[in-house]
């Protein structure tokens, strides 16, 4: 249990009111100015002391016009510290917002591995990140004031000026452009770009706004895919035999130019979308007895002679090695 003693409280609420006087100090000495006008008038008049003997200037008011008098001073006054004492703090809260809203611009600006830049009307840069000025090789500070011909080849730079005035003259934003960026130092990055328009106080347009996001790394792994693809795709084309795929309704999706060819079409494009077994099995009900086979199976079937019709509707046997694919959800999508 922790005991208080008295004489603490005490010292507490003196301290208290001594704090409440110094937060208060100019209302406390107004209502004493008034306290002492009061007084120099009433033992002047009530009294009969000389006003030279009280250290004060002669007054030709009563001691009751002296406290309506006072009192009104007093109010105009205290009302008057009130008002400017409210504005005072509005302003005092209004400069902390924005305080911390500019701490945690430059916390954001600061910390975050995409360059992003301020540009006014003639594109020169008046505020950058710590990674945009990273990324140009220099202080951030050194690169306000300056264009990106300070940092860019002549060409991405005008490239880069054509795309600022085109989001300033519009008022439209450019998301996500892509971007090769070689550097005058000759160092390569791929970005995203992103410009919107930066408007002032009056709604007016007075620059840009950009977020540079690197997709260099994103960038390569897409080019790898392209490759990869490009390879399967050679593959696909030249492979030998006939390879397709069907939907679930057996609705040809793909086919290899082999495949088409042996069915006597000049083209993949002339049989996709064609129903494989309308259209292309001699006889249709067939097909009904490849996929009840094919089920029995438990989806993978091999070396299973089908007859098919050719584009003049002459028949041709072929042996067929055909499975299930599947989709994102595991569920059956068709056969191949």
């Amino acid at each position: 249990m922790k005991l208080k003693f008295k004489g603490e409280s005490l010292i507490s609420k003196k301290q208290r009111w001594i704090d409440k006087i110094k937060e208060n100090r100019e209302i406390f000495i107004i209502v004493g100015m008034v306290i002492i006008l009061n007084i120099i008038v009433y033992l002047r008049e009530v009294l009969y002391i000389p006003h030279y003997l009280l250290g004060a200037p002669p007054t030709f008011i009563n001691w009751r016009e002296a406290l309506i008098a006072s009192i009104l001073i007093a109010s105009v006054g205290i009302i008057t510290i009130v008002i400017i004492r409210h504005f005072v703090n509005e302003r005092k809260k209004a400069i902390k917002e924005l305080a911390r809203e500019r701490n945690l611009l430059h916390a954001l600006m600061n910390n975050i591995s995409d360059s992003i830049y301020f540009k006014d009307k003639e594109n020169r840069f008046v505020m950058v990140n710590k990674a945009k000025a990273e990324h140009s090789g220099v202080a951030p500070k050194n690169m306000i004031g300056k264009t990106d011909f300070d940092f860019l080849p002549k060409e991405l730079a005008r490239k880069s000026f054509a795309d600022d005035n085109y989001v300033m003259k519009s008022g439209k934003p450019l998301i996500d452009k892509i971007e090769k960026i070689i550097h005058l130092n000759k160092t390569e990055h791929w970005v995203s770009v992103s410009k919107v328009p930066w408007y002032d106080e009056e709604g007016k347009i007075m620059g840009t706004i950009g977020i540079t996001r690197d997709i260099t790394e994103r960038q390569k792994i897409l080019e790898k895919l392209k490759e990869s693809e490009k390879k399967y795709r050679n593959l696909f084309d030249n492979m030998p035999g006939a390879y397709y795929r069907a939907d679930r309704e057996g609705n040809i999706l793909l086919i290899n130019p082999h495949g088409a060819k042996l069915l006597g079409y000049n083209s993949p494009q002339e049989i996709i979308g064609k129903n494989i077994a309308k259209d292309l099995y001699y006889i249709p009900e067939d097909r009904k007895v490849f996929l009840e086979e094919l089920k029995k199976r438990k989806g993978n079937i091999k070396d299973y002679e089908v007859t098919l019709k050719r584009r003049d509707d002459t028949p041709v046997t072929v042996s067929t090695s055909s499975h299930y694919y599947y989709d994102k959800e595991g569920n059956i999508a068709g056969v191949e």
